[in-house]
């Protein structure tokens, strides 16, 4: 063979090994390939923007517009149902080849059964001018949840599917439209109208606030009713009137007013909806209804005609306050049956103005305070006008409570009115009946009720000594160290110390270190002179640790029972000279004067 020949050969070999090479990168892999094979309809679906569907008894255009929400443009202009056009778009994705047949095989009668001549269905789908798919579908098969389906007009080679797309295609076109009334989110929804003849109701809320009550008066609303509404109303399933429009009520003195309904959602782009209900023409009739935004006339379900029903007061706020624990900066109670409590918050801890000095507060009676005034309910709206405060008794307010948060301050006011307490907002016109036992049981009358319950406060690396003395008993007095952790005992000018109880002197230093009160005495007189014969004295020196400069502080706490010579329920107890006593449980007692030495 000639060189010049073998060249050639060369070459053209070469040429068409990279051809082949080329072309096998372009095609899928076998895994891939087989897989497309057996769902041809798996292509990412994501990027469809226009959808056609034409059959028999079906012919539908269907575009997704800027907005994200997919749009009927044929047989009428509306609103597509979004989830039923999901369902399908899944549906395709899930079509699965189970076997392949050729048309060839079959007799003329055998194909006509299959659907897939004149009446099959035509689906395509584009993105913008470009195809990504086209499938036929056909008659079901006699083999469960399996349809006929072809790639292509008047194909050669079809396939035998398991589908759910089938049913979706025997739906009505009516069936396409969107079955809800409106497409919002509620929180998107910042002003909301719902009017009926003269009545009307207008509730706005700003973004991350509740909801208010606007017109017929300015008044807190409550968020839950109110959202619950236009959720209700939002998530509405309509269905397009097909047949004459439902005859109007007979008697025409049982005619109630055209109901309209307007969400605004604040953006200056996006206009208010306004949808227009009909009043039912017979009890448990459905509602005729329109919308702003779409064409057409639909009905919604009877139960809509509950909204004729409403009123203002079911939609205001229930509750008595709102106070929001985490953000509340300051609380004042004032009023001539209250001393003037006032509470601020640093952190997560709260002190009372006492004297005119700062001092820890009763954490948990202020969060019983929160907590009571919040899940207090309003039991009636009595008066949204009154021009007579007297009548009430909020003409000399005997408690108000004010409350501070984010620079915003709220006064709520208390009145004794005739056999009711009532209470309003200073700055709001409305008045209400409350419980009257609910003040009674969150708002102590007495200000040294407000005062924190923890009388020591100290490490217990600061306790270096503790003095017991109980009744007649011989005084036993402990020597802390810190540094070892150890103790040194004298009882009776003795030394007991290898006698000491070292794991109950340890419990005892820990309880003295925070020592925590039951609560403050009202009757201080009773208390004080049940104290000048105390039963058990305990003193504590605490000397601060890496501070020699600082000099020894002593604190002695005095006890005595409630009854004199008595094991009482509770005991008072003192604190050096302060003017105030406190109560412990009688457990709490026994514990303090426990056995120590063997």
């Amino acid at each position: 063979m000639k060189l010049r020949t073998t060249i050639l050969l060369f070459l053209l070999l070469a040429g068409l090994a990279a051809f082949i090479i080329f072309w096998e990168q372009k095609q899928p892999a076998t895994p891939e390939r087989q897989a497309l094979e057996k769902r041809p309809f798996s292509e990412d679906l994501r990027t469809v923007d226009n959808m056609e569907i034409v059959g028999e008894d079906l012919s539908l255009r269907l575009t997704r517009g800027p907005d994200g929400l997919w749009y009927m443009n044929k047989p009428v202009e509306d609103r597509a149902n979004q989830e039923l056009v999901k369902q399908f778009l899944d549906s395709l994705g899930t079509v699965t080849f189970v076997e392949k047949l050729k048309k060839a095989d079959l007799r003329k009668d055998d194909f006509k059964r299959t659907g897939l001549g004149e009446p099959s269905t035509r689906v395509t789908l584009r993105h913008g001018e470009e195809k990504v798919l086209q499938g036929f579908f056909g008659a079901g098969s006699p083999v469960e949840d399996t349809t006929y389906v072809s790639l292509g007009e008047n194909a050669e080679e079809f396939y035998l599917a398991k589908s759910g797309v089938k049913p979706l295609l025997e739906k009505h076109s009516d069936d396409w439209r969107d079955n809800r009334l409106v497409r919002l989110k509620l929180e998107h929804v910042g002003r909301f109208t719902l009017a009926a003849g003269t009545g009307a109701m207008e509730f706005s809320r700003e973004p991350g606030q509740p909801w208010r009550l606007v017109k017929p008066i300015q008044a807190r609303a409550s968020d839950e009713r109110v959202s619950s509404v236009i959720q209700a109303l939002l998530k509405m399933q309509v269905k397009p009137v097909r047949a004459k429009l439902p005859a109007p009520p007979a008697d025409p003195g049982q005619v109630l007013p055209v109901m309209k309904v307007t969400f605004s959602t604040g953006v200056s782009s996006q206009p208010p909806v306004e949808l227009t209900f009909q009043p039912p023409s017979a009890a448990g009739a459905e509602v005729v209804a329109e919308v702003s935004d779409r064409s057409g006339t639909f009905l919604a379900p009877a139960k809509l005609a509950d909204f004729w029903k409403l009123q203002p007061n079911h939609l205001r706020d229930q509750r008595l306050a709102q106070i929001p624990a985490d953000r509340v900066d300051t609380i004042r109670l004032h009023g001539p049956g209250f001393p003037d409590v006032k509470l601020a918050r640093s952190g997560e801890i709260w002190t009372l103005n006492r004297f005119g000095n700062e001092e820890p507060a009763n954490q948990a009676r202020i969060q019983r305070l929160i907590e009571g005034i919040n899940t207090a309910q309003i039991l009636d709206f009595v008066s949204d006008a009154a021009p007579n405060l007297e009548l009430y008794g909020l003409h000399q307010p005997f408690l108000t409570l004010e409350w501070t948060v984010d620079g915003k301050t709220s006064a709520l006011q208390f009145g004794q009115g005739t056999d009711q307490v009532c209470a309003k907002y200073g700055d709001e016109p409305s008045i209400f009946r409350v419980n009257p036992l609910m003040l009674p049981a969150i708002l102590p009358p007495e200000m040294v009720k407000w005062r924190g319950t923890r009388v020591i406060d100290a490490s217990i690396f600061a306790i270096r000594r503790i003095i017991i003395t109980e009744g007649d008993k011989p005084t036993l007095t402990l020597q802390y160290n810190p540094d070892e952790g150890t103790w040194k005992a004298e009882y009776a000018g003795a030394d007991v110390t290898e006698k000491l109880d070292t794991a109950g002197a340890n419990t005892l230093l820990k309880q003295l270190a925070s020592f925590e009160v039951s609560d403050w005495s009202s009757d201080r007189t009773a208390a004080i002179e049940a104290l000048k014969s105390p039963t058990l004295t305990v003193q504590v020196l605490i000397s601060q640790p890496g501070q020699p400069d600082v000099k020894p502080e002593i604190k002695t706490l005095t006890f005595a029972p409630s009854s004199p010579g008595m094991a009482t329920a509770v005991y008072h107890g003192r604190l050096n000279d302060d003017p105030d006593t406190f109560l412990i449980s009688r457990d709490l007692y026994q514990q303090l004067a426990r056995t120590l030495v063997k």
